[in-house]
Protein backbone atom coordinates (compact mmCIF):
# COMPACT_ATOMS: atom_id res chain seq x y z
CA UNK A 1 0.00 0.00 0.00
CA UNK A 2 0.96 3.58 -0.72
CA UNK A 3 -0.38 6.14 1.06
CA UNK A 4 1.64 9.17 -0.97
CA UNK A 5 5.25 9.41 -2.84
CA UNK A 6 9.05 9.28 -1.86
CA UNK A 7 10.72 11.99 -3.59
CA UNK A 8 13.52 10.85 -5.85
CA UNK A 9 15.97 13.29 -4.54
CA UNK A 10 15.74 11.98 -1.32
CA UNK A 11 16.21 8.18 -1.83
CA UNK A 12 20.10 8.65 -1.96
CA UNK A 13 19.55 10.05 1.29
CA UNK A 14 17.01 7.76 3.14
CA UNK A 15 18.56 4.54 2.25
CA UNK A 16 22.29 5.22 3.99
CA UNK A 17 20.01 5.10 7.14
CA UNK A 18 20.02 1.14 6.96
CA UNK A 19 23.61 0.90 6.45
CA UNK A 20 25.32 -2.88 7.39
CA UNK A 21 28.37 -4.35 7.58
CA UNK A 22 29.53 -6.42 4.21
CA UNK A 23 31.39 -9.54 4.10
CA UNK A 24 34.43 -8.43 5.66
CA UNK A 25 32.68 -6.97 8.48
CA UNK A 26 34.33 -3.78 7.29
CA UNK A 27 31.30 -0.84 8.03
CA UNK A 28 29.20 1.12 4.95
CA UNK A 29 29.64 4.58 6.07
CA UNK A 30 26.39 6.50 6.08
CA UNK A 31 24.45 8.21 8.67
CA UNK A 32 22.50 5.65 10.42
CA UNK A 33 24.61 3.08 9.83
CA UNK A 34 24.31 -0.04 12.17
CA UNK A 35 27.61 -1.97 11.90
CA UNK A 36 26.58 -3.83 15.39
CA UNK A 37 23.18 -5.10 14.50
CA UNK A 38 22.78 -8.20 12.07
CA UNK A 39 19.33 -8.09 10.41
CA UNK A 40 17.55 -11.37 9.56
CA UNK A 41 16.92 -12.03 5.57
CA UNK A 42 14.10 -9.65 4.80
CA UNK A 43 10.49 -11.25 4.69
CA UNK A 44 8.51 -11.35 1.09
CA UNK A 45 6.58 -8.00 1.82
CA UNK A 46 7.59 -5.13 -0.72
CA UNK A 47 7.88 -1.34 0.40
CA UNK A 48 9.56 1.57 0.39
CA UNK A 49 8.90 5.10 2.82
CA UNK A 50 6.41 6.97 1.42
CA UNK A 51 6.54 10.20 2.60
CA UNK A 52 2.84 11.59 3.40
CA UNK A 53 -0.38 10.72 3.43
CA UNK A 54 -3.16 13.65 1.90
CA UNK A 55 -3.31 15.12 5.27
CA UNK A 56 0.69 14.94 6.07
CA UNK A 57 2.57 17.96 4.30
CA UNK A 58 6.07 15.86 2.88
CA UNK A 59 9.18 17.23 4.68
CA UNK A 60 11.19 20.25 2.32
CA UNK A 61 14.32 18.88 0.28
CA UNK A 62 17.54 20.55 -0.32
CA UNK A 63 21.45 18.94 -1.25
CA UNK A 64 23.44 19.61 1.76
CA UNK A 65 26.70 20.64 1.41
CA UNK A 66 29.86 18.28 2.67
CA UNK A 67 30.25 20.12 6.01
CA UNK A 68 26.86 19.05 7.24
CA UNK A 69 26.85 15.75 5.82
CA UNK A 70 30.09 15.59 7.68
CA UNK A 71 28.32 16.75 10.77
CA UNK A 72 25.10 14.25 10.96
CA UNK A 73 27.43 11.58 10.45
CA UNK A 74 29.50 12.64 13.66
CA UNK A 75 26.08 13.22 15.53
CA UNK A 76 24.58 9.85 14.58
CA UNK A 77 27.28 8.02 16.06
CA UNK A 78 27.52 9.99 18.67
CA UNK A 79 23.22 8.96 19.26
CA UNK A 80 24.19 5.27 18.61
CA UNK A 81 26.49 5.19 21.65
CA UNK A 82 24.17 7.70 23.20
CA UNK A 83 27.26 10.37 23.71
CA UNK A 84 26.56 12.87 26.63
CA UNK A 85 26.98 15.61 23.56
CA UNK A 86 24.44 13.69 21.76
CA UNK A 87 21.60 16.48 23.32
CA UNK A 88 23.39 19.60 22.04
CA UNK A 89 24.03 18.10 18.90
CA UNK A 90 20.57 17.06 18.00
CA UNK A 91 19.96 20.66 18.45
CA UNK A 92 22.39 21.56 16.30
CA UNK A 93 21.24 19.31 13.83
CA UNK A 94 17.39 20.38 14.31
CA UNK A 95 18.93 23.99 14.10
CA UNK A 96 19.98 23.53 10.16
CA UNK A 97 16.66 23.60 9.02
CA UNK A 98 13.73 21.86 8.40
CA UNK A 99 15.34 19.90 5.12
CA UNK A 100 17.61 18.28 8.45
CA UNK A 101 14.82 17.89 10.81
CA UNK A 102 13.18 15.73 8.30
CA UNK A 103 16.40 13.68 7.34
CA UNK A 104 16.62 13.54 11.70
CA UNK A 105 13.26 12.15 11.65
CA UNK A 106 13.85 9.72 9.08
CA UNK A 107 16.96 8.34 10.44
CA UNK A 108 15.03 8.07 13.72
CA UNK A 109 12.71 5.77 12.21
CA UNK A 110 14.62 3.62 9.72
CA UNK A 111 16.99 3.04 13.02
CA UNK A 112 14.53 2.10 14.61
CA UNK A 113 13.43 -0.58 12.44
CA UNK A 114 17.03 -1.67 12.10
CA UNK A 115 17.46 -1.66 15.61
CA UNK A 116 14.73 -3.54 16.26
CA UNK A 117 15.15 -6.32 13.63
CA UNK A 118 19.01 -7.10 15.35
CA UNK A 119 17.50 -7.32 18.71
CA UNK A 120 19.02 -4.23 19.60
CA UNK A 121 15.74 -3.10 21.41
CA UNK A 122 17.15 -0.43 23.92
CA UNK A 123 18.92 1.24 20.45
CA UNK A 124 14.89 1.00 18.68
CA UNK A 125 13.50 2.24 21.98
CA UNK A 126 15.90 5.57 22.12
CA UNK A 127 15.32 6.54 18.79
CA UNK A 128 11.51 5.92 19.66
CA UNK A 129 11.59 8.59 22.09
CA UNK A 130 13.56 10.78 20.20
CA UNK A 131 10.70 11.21 17.84
CA UNK A 132 8.08 11.16 20.67
CA UNK A 133 10.57 13.99 21.93
CA UNK A 134 10.36 15.93 18.29
CA UNK A 135 6.58 16.27 18.62
CA UNK A 136 5.15 17.35 15.45
CA UNK A 137 8.27 17.41 13.42
CA UNK A 138 8.47 13.51 13.83
CA UNK A 139 5.04 12.82 12.04
CA UNK A 140 5.45 12.77 8.68
CA UNK A 141 7.92 10.18 9.03
CA UNK A 142 6.08 8.24 12.18
CA UNK A 143 2.82 8.19 9.62
CA UNK A 144 4.82 7.11 6.57
CA UNK A 145 6.28 3.93 8.44
CA UNK A 146 2.85 3.12 9.38
CA UNK A 147 2.07 2.37 5.57
CA UNK A 148 4.65 -0.16 4.56
CA UNK A 149 5.76 -3.73 5.97
CA UNK A 150 9.56 -2.93 4.38
CA UNK A 151 11.85 -0.48 3.96
CA UNK A 152 15.49 -1.06 2.07
CA UNK A 153 19.07 -1.03 3.15
CA UNK A 154 21.41 0.91 1.02
CA UNK A 155 22.31 -2.39 -0.80
CA UNK A 156 19.00 -3.26 -1.92
CA UNK A 157 18.39 -5.60 0.78
CA UNK A 158 14.84 -5.48 2.88
CA UNK A 159 13.89 -5.29 6.50
CA UNK A 160 10.57 -6.26 7.67
CA UNK A 161 8.84 -3.37 9.51
CA UNK A 162 7.73 -5.74 12.54
CA UNK A 163 4.30 -5.91 13.90
CA UNK A 164 6.41 -4.53 17.28
CA UNK A 165 7.64 -1.61 15.50
CA UNK A 166 4.40 -0.50 13.70
CA UNK A 167 2.77 -0.69 17.49
CA UNK A 168 5.46 1.78 18.89
CA UNK A 169 5.08 4.03 15.69
CA UNK A 170 1.31 4.47 16.76
CA UNK A 171 2.02 4.69 20.44
CA UNK A 172 4.69 7.52 19.23
CA UNK A 173 1.94 9.33 17.51
CA UNK A 174 -0.92 8.96 20.45
CA UNK A 175 1.98 10.27 22.60
CA UNK A 176 2.18 13.47 20.54
CA UNK A 177 -1.15 13.83 20.18
CA UNK A 178 -3.39 16.65 18.48
CA UNK A 179 -0.69 17.14 15.44
CA UNK A 180 -0.67 13.29 14.62
CA UNK A 181 -4.69 12.68 14.28
CA UNK A 182 -5.12 13.44 9.89
CA UNK A 183 -2.56 11.53 9.23
CA UNK A 184 -3.92 8.41 11.48
CA UNK A 185 -7.62 9.11 10.12
CA UNK A 186 -5.78 8.47 6.63
CA UNK A 187 -4.12 5.27 7.89
CA UNK A 188 -7.10 4.39 9.97
CA UNK A 189 -9.05 4.88 6.68
CA UNK A 190 -6.98 3.14 4.20
CA UNK A 191 -8.26 -0.58 4.24
CA UNK A 192 -4.93 -2.12 5.04
CA UNK A 193 -6.53 -3.65 7.93
CA UNK A 194 -2.87 -4.71 10.18
CA UNK A 195 -2.15 -0.59 9.90
CA UNK A 196 -5.41 0.31 10.24
CA UNK A 197 -5.98 -0.82 13.68
CA UNK A 198 -2.93 0.45 15.32
CA UNK A 199 -4.00 3.47 13.73
CA UNK A 200 -7.54 3.44 15.56
CA UNK A 201 -6.24 2.49 18.62
CA UNK A 202 -3.85 5.60 18.37
CA UNK A 203 -6.77 7.71 17.65
CA UNK A 204 -8.57 6.14 20.67
CA UNK A 205 -5.44 6.76 22.99
CA UNK A 206 -6.09 10.52 21.54
CA UNK A 207 -9.46 11.22 21.82
CA UNK A 208 -9.65 14.00 19.54
CA UNK A 209 -13.43 15.11 18.63
CA UNK A 210 -12.05 14.99 14.64
CA UNK A 211 -11.70 11.07 14.38
CA UNK A 212 -15.02 10.28 16.36
CA UNK A 213 -17.30 10.23 12.99
CA UNK A 214 -14.63 7.71 11.35
CA UNK A 215 -14.10 5.59 14.55
CA UNK A 216 -18.09 5.19 14.23
CA UNK A 217 -17.93 4.46 10.83
CA UNK A 218 -15.22 1.63 11.72
CA UNK A 219 -17.31 0.17 14.80
CA UNK A 220 -19.76 -1.49 12.08
CA UNK A 221 -16.20 -2.54 9.33
CA UNK A 222 -16.95 -5.95 8.36
CA UNK A 223 -13.78 -7.37 10.00
CA UNK A 224 -14.62 -7.83 13.36
CA UNK A 225 -10.61 -7.01 14.24
CA UNK A 226 -11.22 -3.61 13.37
CA UNK A 227 -15.07 -3.91 15.01
CA UNK A 228 -13.02 -4.12 17.59
CA UNK A 229 -10.18 -1.64 17.89
CA UNK A 230 -12.77 0.60 17.12
CA UNK A 231 -15.20 0.16 19.77
CA UNK A 232 -12.78 0.46 22.24
CA UNK A 233 -10.89 3.60 20.77
CA UNK A 234 -14.48 5.11 21.49
CA UNK A 235 -14.06 4.93 25.25
CA UNK A 236 -12.56 8.55 25.37
CA UNK A 237 -15.63 10.06 23.45
CA UNK A 238 -18.47 11.03 26.22
CA UNK A 239 -21.50 11.78 24.01
CA UNK A 240 -24.27 9.81 23.04
CA UNK A 241 -23.19 8.73 20.05
CA UNK A 242 -19.83 6.88 21.41
CA UNK A 243 -22.15 5.37 24.55
CA UNK A 244 -25.06 4.29 22.00
CA UNK A 245 -22.78 2.34 19.78
CA UNK A 246 -20.71 0.92 22.67
CA UNK A 247 -23.93 -0.45 24.25
CA UNK A 248 -24.82 -1.67 20.66
CA UNK A 249 -21.42 -3.46 20.09
CA UNK A 250 -22.34 -5.82 23.12
CA UNK A 251 -24.57 -7.44 20.79
CA UNK A 252 -21.96 -8.08 18.46
CA UNK A 253 -21.59 -11.59 17.15
CA UNK A 254 -18.29 -11.72 18.14
CA UNK A 255 -17.35 -12.38 21.30
CA UNK A 256 -14.00 -10.39 21.09
CA UNK A 257 -16.07 -7.06 19.95
CA UNK A 258 -18.25 -7.39 22.81
CA UNK A 259 -15.79 -7.63 25.29
CA UNK A 260 -13.92 -4.73 24.36
CA UNK A 261 -17.29 -2.88 24.26
CA UNK A 262 -17.34 -3.59 27.90
CA UNK A 263 -14.11 -2.76 28.53
CA UNK A 264 -14.34 0.76 27.40
CA UNK A 265 -17.52 1.58 29.38
CA UNK A 266 -15.44 0.46 32.67
CA UNK A 267 -12.26 2.14 31.58
CA UNK A 268 -14.40 5.48 31.24
CA UNK A 269 -16.53 4.36 34.15
CA UNK A 270 -19.86 5.15 31.62
CA UNK A 271 -22.04 4.99 34.86
CA UNK A 272 -24.54 6.48 32.45
CA UNK A 273 -25.08 3.24 30.91
CA UNK A 274 -26.34 1.26 33.76
CA UNK A 275 -29.76 1.36 32.34
CA UNK A 276 -28.86 0.29 28.73
CA UNK A 277 -27.10 -2.59 30.11
CA UNK A 278 -29.63 -4.28 31.97
CA UNK A 279 -32.10 -4.02 28.86
CA UNK A 280 -28.77 -5.76 26.81
CA UNK A 281 -28.43 -8.50 29.69
CA UNK A 282 -32.25 -9.20 29.61
CA UNK A 283 -32.39 -9.20 26.00
CA UNK A 284 -29.40 -11.82 25.94
CA UNK A 285 -30.81 -14.13 28.46
CA UNK A 286 -33.49 -14.37 26.94
CA UNK A 287 -32.71 -14.95 23.25
CA UNK A 288 -29.74 -17.26 24.67
CA UNK A 289 -26.52 -14.56 23.78
CA UNK A 290 -24.09 -15.97 25.51
CA UNK A 291 -21.64 -13.25 24.63
CA UNK A 292 -23.62 -10.26 25.50
CA UNK A 293 -24.59 -11.98 28.75
CA UNK A 294 -21.23 -11.64 29.71
CA UNK A 295 -19.91 -8.79 28.46
CA UNK A 296 -22.84 -7.05 29.79
CA UNK A 297 -22.84 -8.71 33.35
CA UNK A 298 -19.10 -8.44 33.69
CA UNK A 299 -19.64 -4.36 32.87
CA UNK A 300 -22.48 -3.95 35.44
CA UNK A 301 -20.76 -5.85 38.38
CA UNK A 302 -17.54 -3.42 37.14
CA UNK A 303 -19.65 0.06 37.45
CA UNK A 304 -21.58 -0.61 40.30
CA UNK A 305 -19.38 -2.55 42.59
CA UNK A 306 -22.82 -5.42 43.55
CA UNK A 307 -22.31 -8.73 42.97
CA UNK A 308 -24.99 -9.93 41.31
CA UNK A 309 -23.64 -11.76 38.19
CA UNK A 310 -26.34 -12.68 35.25
CA UNK A 311 -29.09 -12.23 37.51
CA UNK A 312 -31.29 -10.42 34.79
CA UNK A 313 -34.23 -10.09 37.18
CA UNK A 314 -31.75 -9.15 40.52
CA UNK A 315 -30.41 -6.37 38.18
CA UNK A 316 -33.12 -5.06 37.23
CA UNK A 317 -34.54 -4.64 41.17
CA UNK A 318 -31.41 -3.03 41.42
CA UNK A 319 -31.54 -0.70 38.78
CA UNK A 320 -35.37 0.46 40.13
CA UNK A 321 -33.97 1.23 43.44
CA UNK A 322 -31.03 2.68 42.02
CA UNK A 323 -31.90 4.78 39.08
Amino acid sequence: MRLGFTPAALIPILLTACASTGDGGEVRTGWARYAEEAPPPPGPLQGALSVPTPSVRPYPEREFTAEEKAFFDSAWSAFKVDAPEWPDLKERWRAVGPEAEGLLAWNLYRGMVAARAGGALRLSERARKELVLMGEAAVPALVAGLSVRAVRREDGEEIRVGQEVLHEAAGALSVIGAASVPGLMDIAGSGEKVVAREAVGALGNIGDPRSEALLLRLADDPDAETRAAAVLALRRFGDGAARGRLVAALEDPDSFVAQRAAQALVTEKRTDAVPDLVVVLERGVREGRIFSVRASSWALQRLTGQNLGSDAAAWRRWAEKNP
